[in-house]
């Protein structure tokens, strides 16, 4: 996991993939699953994939911008049904991604659009 960590904080200058890690709660939700494989617990089908929300899907206590400053104090009450099917299945959020406002390759919060598609095709390593 905190290899996985490492690699989003040193690329996250270049790319503005993420709005926000969830460094603590990724870490723990690793601990608890290498807790329970080796006390013989079932992991979920997903278990130990760590996964990033989008930043348009609610998440219980966690900011929701849906990549508009309009919405930048807002913050979900309750999970969708998607993040709470991950988590159920045993998947890890690491933390959330940005969405472009209205889907366009500008975002306020952040600025520019950065990606696989505009880094040339190139995966940043």
């Amino acid at each position: 996991m905190q290899d996985l960590l490492d690699c989003v904080d040193r690329l996250k200058p270049a790319l503005h993939a993420c709005c926000m890690l969830r460094t603590d709660e990724a870490e723990r939700a690793a601990r608890k699953i290498e807790v329970g494989g080796t006390r013989g617990a079932v992991l979920g089908p997903l278990g130990h994939v760590p996964v990033a929300i989008k930043n348009v899907l609610t998440m219980k206590n966690s900011p929701l911008t849906f990549g508009t400053k309009v919405y930048e104090r807002h913050v979900g009450t309750e999970d969708a049904p998607i993040a709470e099917r991950l988590r159920e299945a045993g998947a890890m959020s690491i933390g959330r991604t940005h969405v472009p406002e209205e889907w366009l390759a500008c975002r306020p919060i952040v600025g520019t659009h950065s990606c696989y598609w505009t880094t040339g095709g190139k995966l940043l390593r």
